[in-house]
């Protein structure tokens, strides 16, 4: 968090990012005739509960809206977030069901469906979430070629995963 957005009462209702993604809080923030002590540790514990609540309702979401879509929809970290979570579930599911390779096909569509994302006209806040969030593609596809090439085919070939390199 960069800074904070008060109301004409002063009353805290939005966490800002040094990018200026404003997030809204749960619950506002009344720093109004209270110690300081006070309405920070009450601020430090919302924004808490706030992003894990949009933690939950990001990753959720996921799965309900096309990918494309949801990348426009949430805020730049929880993106990140939420994207890292599914792509472990499944790559999980992947080795389970021996089709490693079909996901591979998948995340590699995934990263040219960002692309073709990041030739529209974009907003810079858009840009720096589809950006990284391309890298941490690229990075994903190739994780998954080479379990492909190594044939993996539980989790727990823990011989493998101790020699691979990141």
């Amino acid at each position: 968090m960069e800074y904070l957005i008060f109301n004409e009462s002063s009353i805290i209702t939005h966490m800002c990012s040094k990018d200026r993604e404003e997030v809204p809080l749960l619950n506002k923030i009344d720093p109004n005739n209270s110690p300081v002590e006070i309405w920070c540790r009450e601020l430090e514990n919302e924004m808490i509960e706030t992003l894990k609540d949009l933690i939950y309702k990001s990753v959720i979401n996921y799965s309900e809206i096309p990918r494309k879509q949801w990348v426009r929809t949430w805020y730049t970290q929880l993106v990140l977030n939420g994207s890292q979570v599914h792509w472990t579930k499944e790559t999980e599911e992947a080795i389970h069901q021996n089709k490693l390779s079909d996901y591979w096909t998948k995340t590699n569509n995934q990263i040219m469906d960002l692309v073709e994302l990041i030739r529209l006209k974009l907003s810079k806040l858009e840009k720096k979430s589809i950006s990284p969030l391309i890298v941490q593609g690229v990075h994903e596809r190739d994780i998954i070629k080479k379990l492909t090439d190594s044939h993996i085919t539980t989790i727990f070939e823990y011989e493998w995963v101790s020699q691979l390199r990141f």
